[in-house]
């Protein structure tokens, strides 16, 4: 495909990317900048506990609406004009009757359980609270899929950001000012989850129309249902690492860890943002056939240079930020970002490179990369975890998403083969392999200089990168021109 038309795509895609990417970008940076003001009132181990309880959201979450948001993603552009409003409502009514019933089930079983799974939380409040708030933000979930197959990133951004700043205020009001703790911290997570429930009721109220048709009910089931145990095991992966760091290490070294992973869903984030984009986007290139594939597979270097960059900022320079903040107890956080981020931006390339089961529509197989991912990080986090702790953590979690990269790949070619750049791919791992190595290279001192240094190096990675995407190299017409004007 011509370069100019690789540009004149991503230019159609670049207004809404930079919406999603800026507002995910500012909560991201207020949230961290409002974390050391709570750590005057919460502690490691109050960290320790919101990291076990957030346990229960990453398991529960896809279960209690058996994934039926989904299927606003597979038929939308299936959907005729008249039909899609009808379309959503009946998704939107079936997903909050699951919600309703399997959000009680979740419940009950937590208060019979809980004793045995977390034996470090009480039940009440903390699991409780955390439980019923993932329950009723997960009433929202259809009105977040409807704005983002839309594309409406401007009310995207006024959605969650309200969301946002109704979370944090309460939290700061009952943290930092009403001196509740941790009590406050998950009451004020509740209160924002009430909030966010009635603005997506608002938001539905005016994008569909209320009515429940029988029609392609069973083509939403053979579509969502699959993804399910997807869903499940993928959770369980995810929470496997803190489960197990909490059978075997104090709370104190969980919530060190909870907290660098803190810093690296900084990445986490990002790609919430750029799926928004490069959802709808992959989804119309595949009904455009071959030529589709070609189109999506050429804009993918420029969604994932972002990634790139954010993980050597991380790398560098998360060190200086907890030194500015000068709480010594969390300095060792920067000894584990850089791992973790390596481990999060892994974890996120199945959507560009492993889309196959999805588009295709074959979601009864994407059961089996979780799989094996799940029992890679059980046995390697069974076996590591004990001796050597954080860093048991982070091998078995690079273990885990490299197998479940590499099978997610080998079902996604083979049902929805994809022509990959893979050069631009190993690039971009090279590039930031180098930077972290580097910059073991640069004096922690004095303090101008390091951080001088780590902004001369972060400058030469963006150059470099944006040489990569586009094409641009020492045998380009234009870069010889250029020296022969020097000379």
């Amino acid at each position: 495909m011509a370069p100019n038309k690789v540009n004149s795509i991503f230019r159609k895609q670049i207004k809404d990317i930079t919406i999603y990417v800026g507002t995910n970008a500012f909560i991201q940076f207020i949230g961290l900048l409002v974390v050391p003001f709570f750590w005057k009132e919460l502690n490691p181990e109050d960290y320790g506990i919101i990291g076990i309880t957030d346990i229960v959201s990453m398991f529960f979450g896809p279960i209690i609406s058996l994934s039926f948001e989904q299927n606003v993603n597979k038929h939308y552009f299936v959907w005729k004009n008249e039909e899609r409003k009808g379309g959503i409502g009946t998704i939107w009514l079936l997903s909050w009757v699951n919600i309703v019933i399997f959000g009680s089930i979740v419940l009950f079983l937590l208060w019979k359980t809980s004793h045995f799974l977390f034996p470090k939380v009480d039940f009440y409040p903390f699991v409780f609270l955390a439980t019923l708030s993932m329950i009723i933000g997960s009433f929202g979930q259809i009105a977040f899929m409807t704005i983002r197959i839309k594309a409406l990133a401007f009310l995207y951004s006024i959605f969650i950001l309200a969301f946002f700043g109704s979370q944090i205020g309460l939290r700061i009001y009952f943290v930092l000012f009403l001196k509740k703790g941790l009590f406050g911290y998950y009451q004020a997570s509740l209160i924002a989850s009430v909030f966010y429930a009635v603005m997506s009721f608002v938001v539905m109220a005016y994008f569909t129309c209320f009515k429940f048709s029988f029609r392609n009910i069973k083509d939403y089931i053979r579509f969502s249902l699959p993804i399910v145990p997807h869903s499940m095991l993928g959770s369980l992966s995810g929470l496997m690492d803190k489960f197990l760091l909490q059978r075997f290490a104090t709370l104190e070294t969980m919530g060190i860890y909870s907290l660098s992973l803190r810093f690296a869903s900084i990445i986490g984030s990002l790609h919430d943002a750029m799926k928004l984009s490069f959802g709808p986007f992959s989804w119309k290139c595949i009904a455009k056939g071959d030529e589709g594939k070609k189109e999506m597979t050429n804009v993918t270097p420029l969604y994932l240079a972002p990634y790139v960059i954010i993980a050597i900022i991380l790398s560098l320079f998360t060190e200086n930020i907890l030194e500015l903040i000068g709480r010594k107890q969390y300095l060792p956080i920067a000894e584990y970002v850089p791992f973790l981020t390596g481990v999060v931006l892994i974890g996120c390339l199945y959507v560009y490179f492993s889309p196959g089961m999805m588009l295709s529509g074959r979601t009864e197989f994407l059961w089996i990369p979780s799989a094996f991912q799940l029992v890679s990080i059980v046995c390697f986090s069974w076996l590591l975890i004990p001796s050597f702790q954080i860093y048991g953590v982070i091998i078995s979690k690079y273990a885990a998403a490299i197998i479940f990269f590499s099978i997610s790949f080998f079902y996604s070619q083979k049902m929805l083969p994809l022509p990959h750049q893979w050069k631009k791919a190993y690039s971009f791992g090279i590039l930031l392999i180098s930077a972290n190595v580097i910059s073991k290279f640069i004096p922690s001192s004095p303090i101008w200089l390091n951080a001088s240094a780590k902004c001369l190096l972060l400058v030469m990675c963006i150059f470099t990168m944006v040489m990569v995407v586009s094409n641009f190299n020492l045998r380009s017409n234009k870069l010889r021109d250029f020296i022969c004007r020097l000379k």
